[in-house]
């Protein structure tokens, strides 16, 4: 940071960098590879005068497309940019399996690697802020993730400044002098759809939180099932959570005095994550409670940083797991649904954690029951996203099977055990 503006002054420059959203888009030289804030956190005005004006045309980019429009997805929209994503969700898959947007295989930490040593160098990172506090800082807010990281090696940086996005504490923060141009918005944040927990859910989340002990240290990724074992852990004392997602369900727990982190060697008291996903009251107590710590996904996703936190229990869900308990959580029917995301980063760090556990939790079925989701085998080309020695525990609404220490023979027949009934004699067969 250039030390000169660190003073009252800082907002004279602010002021000589705020553009209008076209004036923006086109400091965006051809032929740019750009990164763009993914999530709720999308800097959407800036991406729809990029669209308006043709500015994306020659440019490839990089971006997570889940939680988003999917605008960046669609080649006809963007005029021929070229979308580059470790996670397609969405609209992307279907780009991903066309041929007009590219799968960058890819665990969250290792995709971090890549922006650190340069393999990933972005030219421009797009990114939604906060408007500048007292002291000339913008805040990330809701989103930490890979565009925050870009921002501190592209050599042209353009923000949002959206009066509407939650200051939340952060080490990774820029000063007004690291960001190039500003486009002043107020623009309220877009809210996911409220997942629906069911009554399998609600079992699977029963069952899972049999297995967490009092003191551990939790991740939980999106969706029914992880909301479900939240409100199931609502008994617990002493919890503590470093994660990818900070959610309304951790929330609940942290107001009612079960997640208060006391035990962890590491952040002691903090509610560590590198995206917000919930609701509006998640963004103001994100912005409000001193236990929010927003860390870049290259510290939230370390395995060496997971690992130095005793009991940590990583719960992720997946596709399908095979007999010798092999995970696929982004491949089906022959299309890149997903990509690796943490679920591989956070197993790691479970498997050197003292009492460490890594935990898969799934419906039986899929299809409205057609299809068994415990199989003998994966199918032809599928992708294996957790080797079977990473995973301690499969829990469906059927039970739990243990694989730590169990033979082949063995995790077969626990597997099995937790399969929907109408497929137990076909596993069985199958094993």
């Amino acid at each position: 940071m250039d030390q000169s503006w660190a003073r009252a002054d800082w907002r004279e420059l602010y002021r000589s960098r705020v553009v209008d959203a076209r004036t923006a888009a086109a400091k965006v030289p051809a032929g740019s590879l750009l990164v763009f804030t993914s999530y709720e956190g999308e800097p959407t005005v800036l991406i729809d005068a990029m669209i308006t004006d043709g500015v994306l045309g020659t440019c490839r980019g990089f971006q997570s497309v889940r939680g988003t429009r999917g605008l960046l997805a669609d080649p006809e929209v963007t005029g021929g940019f070229r979308l580059l994503t470790y996670s397609p969700g969405g609209a992307a898959s279907t780009a991903v399996a066309d041929g007009t947007a590219s799968f960058l295989p890819g665990s969250i930490h290792t995709i971090c690697r890549l922006l650190e040593d340069g393999d990933i160098a972005p030219d421009v990172a797009v990114v939604n802020m906060s408007m500048p506090d007292d002291d000339g800082y913008c805040s990330f807010g809701t989103s930490t993730d890979f565009a925050a990281m870009a921002a501190y090696h592209a050599p042209i940086v353009i923000a949002q400044a959206n009066a509407a996005m939650p200051r939340v504490w952060s080490e990774a923060r820029l000063h007004v002098s690291e960001i190039d141009w500003f486009v002043e918005v107020n623009e309220p944040l877009t809210v996911p759809t409220p997942t629906v927990v069911d009554e399998v859910s609600e079992r699977i989340g029963a069952y899972v939180a049999e297995l967490v002990p009092d003191g551990a240290c939790i991740e939980v990724g999106i969706g029914a099932i992880p909301d479900a074992a939240l409100d199931a852990l609502s008994g617990h004392r002493e919890l503590g959570m470093h994660s990818g997602l900070l959610t309304d369900g951790m929330r609940r727990l942290y107001e009612k005095g079960v997640l208060t982190g006391t035990r962890k060697e590491i952040d002691g008291g903090l509610l560590v994550a590198n995206q917000l996903h919930g609701s509006q009251d998640l963004y103001h107590f994100a912005a409000t409670s001193p236990a929010v710590s927003m860390r870049l996904a290259a510290y939230t996703h370390d395995a060496r940083i997971i690992g130095a936190l005793s009991n940590f229990h990583a719960l992720n869900s997946a596709i399908a797991v095979d007999m010798r308990g092999q995970v696929n959580s982004e491949y089906l029917r022959g299309r890149q649904v997903a990509g690796t995301g943490g679920s591989l980063d956070f197993a790691i760090g479970a498997s050197v954690s003292s009492g460490g556990r890594c935990i898969v939790a799934l419906p039986s079925t899929a299809g409205g029951g057609k299809y068994s989701r415990i199989v003998p085998t994966l199918e032809t080309g599928s992708v294996v996203t957790l080797p079977a020695v990473l995973v301690d525990f499969v829990v469906t609404e059927y039970g739990t099977a243990r694989l730590t220490g169990c033979t082949l023979e063995e995790r077969a027949r626990a597997l099995s055990a937790v399969c929907h009934p109408d497929f137990r004699d076909r596993m069985r067969a199958g094993s």
